[in-house]
């Protein structure tokens, strides 16, 4: 009995040093929930669909959204697979590229140009809007929803606040 709680003891240090050496500072992602300042985290796009209709879903690129400016960095994956179940709900993250690090502010900016919709890009998004469109994007597992067409608009008068309208 005392040889195998001894043989016990020692896989147990053994596997308390593999996970040393194999995670070394593995203590902050979005798998733990937990990051150091100024650690960069995920924006994933996911979805866009009708509100009426949950299940008719479509990649959030399916609308002419820009994408970001700056290329996507070599250390981030491009795609994360969200599991079978989710998958067949039209789940698909989108890493959107965008540089945003965990408690560090950042000065309002552009993060994509594009000089003009085309006529079938307006009318994509005319559609979205009529259709009553969501989108869906997620941060750190928590969800973020919005609708197609509306948004704060910065400087649009009124109380200055940049916060409610329609844009």
């Amino acid at each position: 009995m005392e040889r195998l709680a001894r043989a016990a003891a020692a896989a147990a240090v053994v596997c308390v040093f593999l996970l040393g050496v194999v995670t070394p500072g593995a203590v902050a992602d979005e798998e733990t929930h937990r990051y150091a300042l100024g650690e960069y985290t995920t924006l994933w796009l996911n979805k866009v669909g009708p509100y009426h209709n949950p299940q008719e879903a479509y990649s959030y690129y399916t609308l002419p959204y820009c994408r970001p400016d700056a290329p996507l960095p070599a250390t981030q994956p491009a795609t994360k697979f969200a599991g079978i179940g989710e998958v067949l709900e039209g789940t698909e993250f989108v890493n959107s590229g965008l540089d945003i690090r965990f408690r560090v502010d950042v000065p309002l900016a552009d993060v994509c140009t594009i000089d003009a919709l085309t006529a079938e890009q307006a009318e994509a998004f005319s559609e979205a809007v009529a259709q009553h469109y969501w989108y869906q994007l997620y941060i750190d597992d928590l969800p973020l929803w919005g609708m197609v067409g509306e948004g704060g608009v910065v400087g649009s008068g009124g109380s200055g606040s940049g916060r409610g309208g329609r844009g």
